[in-house]
């Protein structure tokens, strides 16, 4: 009877089994999870945004000494880096050398060839519908794409978009190219002439103006590569002059087929999805930045809201996956923090790096006190024992 009863209560949200088999009333077991919480809380010790500034030097591998090495250490800083956007040359220029050593091109393009790395635009290029029936989106190397674990390319397709679709053309090669990929599925780039009786400058537009929207990627990041080299669009022109209209050029091998990066696009988020997005988010967040707090997060391309995500913070908090608290001085609001940067925020971290300014460890205006520096293309930010500030080149 006493069993039955139990149950009763349970079903009416009453009370609550824990695992050793007592039993427990809902709200005094939250009252205690709370004063727990606290309790927890009000023993962190807080630290200068200097330390962990450069705390997150090495915690990010930028810090002589914490580089990682081969293909292994480039797939592990991809995995840390993942659905964060950057210029696209700068990746292999400035961001992935200053976290490898002697970093090679080839370790990226086997990771892409392999299927164990995608790649592509995350955030839809923002165009209202006049100007994306009238113009055409070419990308250069400012063009900001994201690397990502391709079975992860979901989650952060629907983090960084929502509801939200990149323009579509209407019309030109880009429209004409978009359809072929629609309807054949992925194709290489050399056969696409002929299908679309089309030259190959012709379509290396539409690729770029597909590029540029965040419509389509590659299987290896060659094919950018080869797209942006001013030195392969001369050949490729000339060759289509001196030549036929379907004339075709000599490709890279190791470029791979052009497809849709989103064929299968999610319009809708129910609860559910929302929830389990936002707790996937809480962890790469945890992952990438040692400690997570709303500044933080302004960092990001993701459109989901920040409340949800400190929702699922809180839910990692109570299963002992992260900890909570006033971790640095000047950030605001909750604090998150994994178990490895708690660890390192307490001990003096020093050393000192070039960065791009683009790089994600440029923080100057968002947690660092001070004025932006703009993350463009040919500035950098000079890490200095947990000081970032903008290198003039004299």
């Amino acid at each position: 009877r006493a069993r039955t009863a139990l149950a009763r209560l349970e079903a009416m949200g009453l009370a609550i089994e824990l695992p050793d088999g007592r039993w427990c009333d809902r709200t005094v077991l939250a009252r205690l999870h709370g004063a727990s919480r606290s309790t927890r809380r009000r023993r962190v010790e807080t630290v200068p945004i200097t330390r962990y500034v450069a705390a997150l030097g090495a915690y990010s591998h930028v810090l002589e000494g914490t580089r990682l090495s081969g293909r292994g250490g480039l797939l592990a800083v991809i995995d840390q880096l993942a659905g964060i956007e950057a210029p696209l040359t700068d990746w292999e220029e400035s961001i992935f050398p200053a976290r490898l050593n002697d970093y090679d091109p080839a370790w990226l393009d086997e990771l892409c060839l392999t299927g164990e790395v995608a790649w592509g635009r995350l955030t839809p290029k923002r165009l209202d519908e006049e100007a994306a029936k009238a113009r055409r989106v070419t990308p250069s190397r400012a063009t900001p794409i994201s690397f990502f674990p391709r079975g992860d390319a979901p989650l952060w397709l629907a983090a960084c978009r929502l509801d939200e679709l990149p323009p579509a053309p209407a019309q030109g090669p880009a429209a004409e190219v978009c359809a072929l990929l629609s309807r054949r599925g992925a194709c290489f780039r050399s056969e696409m002439p002929g299908l679309l009786e089309r030259s190959p400058a012709e379509v290396d537009e539409g690729l770029f103006d597909l590029l540029a929207r965040g419509l389509v990627t590659a299987d290896g990041f060659a094919a950018a590569r080869s797209l942006l080299s001013p030195k392969q669009r001369f050949a490729r022109r000339r060759r289509a002059l001196q030549g036929s209209r379907l004339s075709r050029g000599t490709l890279p091998a190791s470029e791979g087929r052009w497809s849709l990066l989103d064929p299968d696009p999610i319009l809708e988020l129910d609860a559910q999805l929302r929830e389990e997005l936002a707790e996937r988010l809480a962890r790469v967040l945890v992952q990438r930045w040692g400690v997570v707090s709303f500044e933080v997060a302004q960092r990001e391309s993701i459109r989901l809201p920040w409340r949800e995500i400190r929702w699922a913070l809180r839910r990692l908090e109570a299963t002992g996956e992260l900890l909570a608290g006033r971790f640095v001085e000047g950030l605001s609001g909750e604090q998150f923090a994994s178990h490895a940067m708690v660890e390192m925020l307490g001990t003096l971290v020093e050393g000192e790096a070039t960065l791009a300014a683009s790089d994600p460890i440029n923080l100057t205006g968002i947690v660092v006190p001070g004025a932006r520096v703009p993350a463009v293309r040919r500035r950098q930010v000079l890490l200095s024992d947990g000081r970032l500030s903008e290198l003039i080149a004299s």
